[in-house]
């Protein structure tokens, strides 16, 4: 497979990119206008709601890796009770959401708006302050606050329920419709093991495996696209995922349907691991590419409005703590070690584990009784760079990893898929074999 990305496709990506950057601050501007009003109401409906469950709930109590994460949805909430106090353009930009003044012990996430909503209930005076947070684009609030008008937290979750259950069954239709019936069975348990019943409840669940199941779906599509298609495509994906995401698990919107294509080129093109190397590098430099310069576009513009000279000072001290790099190398490969154990122990806590150790277990019996194994490796390594990348990603976010792996282990879906895609090609040739003979 030749790849060539010439200069009218690069001049379209530059094109793409600010009309991308100017279409996410006008929509930004546009729902931090809409009037808080309604928006209050709706949240002080929800306040049993949200402050029964706290900042973590867990679906069951045995299992810590499927819970809410009303953590960082609070903050979406509290911005929305907010937007309407200072300056449009400069609150949407700096992201603004209120504190309580002096509590001791300090109040984490969603407690700050819970205790905002039981002042108001009780007709209690406090004291908040005004904090930013301005480092992320906070895209989702151009459809929360939308949302909120209309609807209260609950009315919101089960319309997110209603969207992802359609996106899910249309993505294991078309799995199974375009791949085969092993791959779509598959593509169930890994997403069992990363418990997708678990994701509408939290939208910052719901904002990156939105984006995975769109695309993917776009992936599985009729046609395989042309190379400087695939580039763009994967340009934009990174940069919405970057608009919209807190940082949960971006990366499944570039492992899940870069895993997807390569099944697919090795299935219907007979593409092999050259072909399949030069997809994936490709593809995961325009993604890198759409989500590092969408980020750091945000950055510069926030800094603009804000007139914070500070502000970049802010952001290189997030990524060090982020990265582990202000505790020195050693506490970085701890937290890497960390952080990784407990994200592959969040998979193991699932019920899809024992279906799929069943499942390793039989492909590996059958390897070893054609003494297949080089010709399995040289599959295998089509899809080894998708299956160590989440590894990557814990490695360079190690202290993130570690804090938040009740939510970061959902980026080892796409590890899933690649290793069980991988040996499900090698079986697909197997029998093809076979069959001419």
């Amino acid at each position: 497979m030749k790849f060539e990305f010439t200069g009218k496709n690069t001049g379209r990506l530059i094109l793409i990119f600010f009309s991308l950057i100017f279409f996410y601050s006008v929509l930004l501007i546009l729902a931090w206008s809409i009037p808080a009003s309604n928006a209050r109401a709706h949240l002080e409906e929800s306040r049993e709601l949200i402050a029964e469950e706290g900042n973590y709930k867990r679906f069951f109590s045995c299992i810590d890796v499927a819970q809410t994460e009303n953590w960082s949805d609070g903050y979406w909430w509290n911005m929305a009770y907010h937007a309407d106090e200072g300056g449009t353009v400069r609150s949407a930009f700096q992201a603004n959401y209120c504190e309580i003044e002096g509590a001791n012990p300090p109040l984490l996430g969603v407690e700050n708006l819970i205790e905002i909503l039981n002042a108001k209930a009780d007709e209690r005076k406090i004291s908040v302050e005004k904090k930013s947070y301005g480092r992320y684009w906070q895209g989702m609030t151009v459809i929360l606050f939308p949302l909120l008008y209309f609807f209260n937290i609950s009315q919101i979750r089960a319309l997110a329920y209603l969207v992802m259950l359609f996106l899910f069954s249309s993505f294991l239709y078309y799995i199974y419709f375009r791949l085969g019936k092993i791959y779509c069975i598959i593509t169930f348990l890994g997403l069992v093991s990363v418990h997708f019943y678990a994701v509408p409840i939290s939208m910052q669940y719901v904002s990156c495996f939105s984006v995975m199941l769109l695309f993917s779906l776009w992936c599985l599509r009729k046609d395989l696209p042309e190379t400087g298609k695939l580039c763009i495509a994967f340009f934009v994906v990174g940069s919405i995922v970057n608009y919209i995401d807190f940082l949960t698990t971006p990366l499944i919107t570039f492992t899940v349907p870069v895993t997807i294509l390569v099944t697919r080129y090795r299935k219907e093109k007979g593409y092999h691991s050259r072909d399949s190397l030069r997809v994936i590098l490709s593809s995961g430099v325009f993604w890198s590419l759409g989500y590092t310069l969408t980020w750091i576009s945000k950055w510069v513009l926030t800094w603009i409005v804000s007139g914070n000279a500070d502000f970049f000072l802010d952001i290189s001290n997030h990524i060090a703590q982020r990265a582990s790099l202000n505790s020195g190398f050693l506490q970085h490969i701890l937290d890497f070690i960390i952080g990784s154990g407990h994200n592959v122990l969040g998979l193991l806590e699932s019920p899809a584990t024992l279906p799929l150790f069943f499942i390793g277990i039989l492909g590996a019996g059958k390897m070893i009784r054609e003494a297949a194994g080089k010709e399995f490796l040289i599959t295998f390594a089509d899809y080894g760079l998708i299956i160590i990348l989440p590894f990557l990603w814990m490695f360079l976010f190690a202290e993130h990893s570690r804090v938040h792996y009740h939510f970061v282990y959902r980026i080892l879906f796409g590890s899933i898929l690649a290793v069980f895609f991988a040996w499900s090609v090698w079986n697909d040739n197997r029998k093809e074999e076979v069959r001419v003979k």
